[in-house]
């Protein structure tokens, strides 16, 4: 009696590093949405410059802007 075995475990880590990102990605999303709920708005500018992203395995959100005056 022969035995053969099929390998997925290429296919499943694939799929799981999708399934990571993805997750990453709605977390990153959710972060988001709540900064630019909660940030006090004067010309929206702060918030409209929130951004969500997932870089190997890790999301954040967060701004990135220069003020010429400083604040």
């Amino acid at each position: 009696m022969n035995a053969n075995f099929k390998g997925n475990a290429d296919a499943v880590i694939a799929a799981m590093r999708e399934a990571v990102e993805n997750a990453l990605e709605e977390c990153g999303l959710q972060a988001e949405k709540y900064a630019k709920k909660l940030v006090p708005v004067d010309t929206g500018r702060l918030r409209n410059s929130f951004a969500a992203r997932v870089l190997q395995f890790c999301a954040g959100a967060g701004v990135c802007i220069f003020y010429k005056n400083g604040v």
